[in-house]
């Protein structure tokens, strides 16, 4: 997690074995002063929370981002177009200029569920003077279907396995790309049920040695996360959606309370 306006820091470090290999776990105590509420945050090394962010106005969007933004400097923007997905939400022509001047110092990824891809990503790079853009997620299917290159260097691309897409089937295609977003519910709808058995497709991927970034998208909170950490391999990146969308500070202390109970066991 990255965070800002530290003013006290504890940190600890974990060392445990978890299927014969040692995982080097620190994580991050701050203590930040916040509308008169002390929060407690966490960050784990190398596996990083980055808020889910699925909003169908720009009003909607911009609370988000201000309701978070004490608490990070990173975020991951689903884009969906009721053609891919039974929903729709904000469309990138609609994020107001004045919405993006005031998040130029935050660093966003865009989740892309839409069918055609290839114009989202010429809005997106008009977007890329205006904020820092690291990660462009795309489907698999539309993908396949399309096959279409990003022809500019203002972001990285990744792709995007739903819970029905198998690593194996999709190995070679999945192999160029330097990052992947493995869907633990079905995509759509921020609040689905968490779908335990797509953590295998970290194992798999981990195990045929993905060199790339791996993220893990939906149903993440209190209830699956103890699950997720109990998992023979790790991803790199959680994004967590519909969990913080509320009361974050006390729910960011109960994570943090999660992780050093299970990096103690």
């Amino acid at each position: 997690m990255y965070i800002k306006n530290r003013s006290f820091v504890l940190c600890s470090a974990f060392f445990i074995n978890w299927a014969n290999e040692i995982i080097a776990f620190s994580i991050e105590n701050i203590f930040t002063k916040n509308n008169d509420e002390y929060a407690i945050l966490f960050s784990i090394e190398n596996m990083y929370i980055i808020p889910a962010i699925l909003e169908k106005t720009n009003n909607g969007l911009v609370n988000q981002l201000y309701h978070l933004t004490p608490y990070f400097t990173r975020f991951h923007i689903d884009i969906a177009d009721l053609q891919l997905v039974h929903n729709t939400t904000i469309q990138i022509e609609e994020i107001t200029e004045s919405t993006l001047t005031a998040m130029n110092k935050k660093t966003f990824d865009f989740h892309l569920m839409v069918e055609k891809y290839q114009s989202e990503f010429e809005k997106l790079h008009e977007l890329s003077s205006l904020i820092t853009i690291n990660t462009v997620f795309v489907h698999l299917t539309p993908f396949e279907k399309n096959r279409l290159k990003l022809n500019n260097t203002a972001f990285q691309l990744g792709i995007v396995l739903n819970p029905e897409d198998e690593v194996s089937a999709h190995w070679e295609v999945i192999n160029t790309f330097s990052a992947i977003q493995i869907m633990s519910v079905q995509p759509g709808f921020q609040g689905a049920s968490f779908l335990p058995e797509t953590l295998e497709k970290i194992n798999e991927l981990r195990e045929k040695k993905y060199p790339g970034k791996i993220y893990l998208d939906g149903g993440i909170n209190d209830k699956t996360l103890p699950l997720i950490l109990r998992s023979t391999h790790l991803p790199d990146v959680l994004c967590v959606g519909s969990y913080l969308k509320e009361n974050s500070s006390e729910k960011l202390k109960l994570m943090n309370l999660l992780l050093q109970t299970e990096l103690n066991h």
